[in-house]
């Protein structure tokens, strides 16, 4: 669901993800070295790096929270939609039922007046 979600994102979830994958990247590049280089990475910029994956995914996180809100509220908004649709359609039917109905009384009395009036 969360791939769903940071799918949906588009270009921004893209920049996030394409900046996490690269700090990803360049951690797994400093893990597989091996321990001279390993040496030679100071600690701060490990935890800098660190600080920025932490950050994407705070940023990912908040946005998926955004993401995952709004889609709630447009299916509560779609199934309130829907259900005023069909009470609406229900009205309709029922007064064009109520209009063939009038009609169709208007039809008789007006062959009941031609009638008393060719009587007369």
């Amino acid at each position: 669901m969360v791939a769903v979600k940071l799918f949906i994102l588009g270009t921004r979830g893209e920049s996030y993800r394409h900046g996490l994958c690269h700090v990803i990247g360049c951690i797994s590049v400093m893990l597989q070295n091996d321990s001279s280089k390993m040496q030679q990475v100071s600690a701060d910029k490990l935890d800098e790096e660190l600080t920025v994956a932490r950050l994407y995914i705070n940023k990912m996180k908040s946005e998926v929270k955004t993401i995952v809100q709004r889609c709630s509220q447009l299916e509560t908004a779609q199934h309130e939609g829907t259900q005023k649709m069909d009470e609406m359609e229900k009205s309709l039917s029922d007064n064009r039922l109520l209009v063939q109905q009038v009609w169709h009384v208007h039809i008789l009395f007006l062959i009941i007046l031609c009638l008393v009036y060719k009587s007369t």
